[in-house]
């Protein structure tokens, strides 16, 4: 072989290898921040809380299944993660561990907000099909469940939360590891619109901490 033949050889290889990861990044991360949509969720807060909410260290990612946004409450004594999902018809916040579960970590996905509040992982090309259940894991710890009449949820000392479709297969995966003690985790419907409302606290928290959210 000439030496001019292994040099295009070589060189085609190193594009092929190039266009594979681009594209391979593109399908795995989905999620990107996002600066546009920064205080979209901010309405989700009580008059009477909203001067402690800080809009400067909050931030954002999106993509073309959902946006969730991370804001702070009196400079980090709570946080609270708002996430909206796209196309959910229906939704259940399942109390005690499904053992039933088919899978409980999956391998090929994005870790977003590594280290943080949550940390969370989602599977590549994930797709709930329209349907959420949300299943705590056997760590997590449920102190009271939460009800009204447009969400339902939990006030638990927290370890993993597994947001699954309908055939219990985890698409994305929150861990509190980095977290505060206590979390208040909620699935709220709007309308036609579907949301995942977590607030974490290092003080102890009860039902009344759903009173600086505007859920109606």
């Amino acid at each position: 072989m000439s030496k001019l033949k292994k040099i295009v050889i070589g060189f085609g290889l190193v594009v092929l290898a190039y266009t594979v990861t681009i594209f391979s990044t593109m399908l795995v991360y989905d999620y990107s921040l996002d600066s546009e949509h920064s205080t979209q969720y901010f309405e989700f807060f009580s008059d009477s809380v909203k001067s402690d909410i800080d809009t400067v260290f909050n931030y954002t990612y999106s993509s073309s299944k959902g946006i969730y946004q991370n804001y702070h409450y009196k400079w980090f004594e709570r946080s609270v993660f708002i996430w909206e999902f796209y196309n959910i018809d229906t939704t259940s916040f399942d109390k005690t561990t499904d053992e039933g579960l088919l899978d409980t970590d999956f391998w090929a996905g994005e870790v977003i907000n590594k280290n943080g509040c949550p940390s969370i992982k989602v599977r590549f090309l994930h797709d709930f099909k329209k349907s959420i259940r949300v299943l705590p894991n056997d760590k997590t710890k449920i102190i009271k469940t939460l009800s009204g009449a447009n969400y339902t949820g939990i006030l638990a000392n927290a370890d993993k939360l597994m947001l699954c479709n309908n055939a219990k297969i985890p698409q994305i995966i929150l861990s509190f590891s980095y977290c505060k003690n206590y979390t208040a985790a909620l699935l709220y419907k709007k309308s036609n619109k579907t949301f995942l409302v977590i607030i974490t606290s290092e003080n102890a928290i009860d039902e009344s901490v759903i009173g600086m959210l505007n859920l109606k």
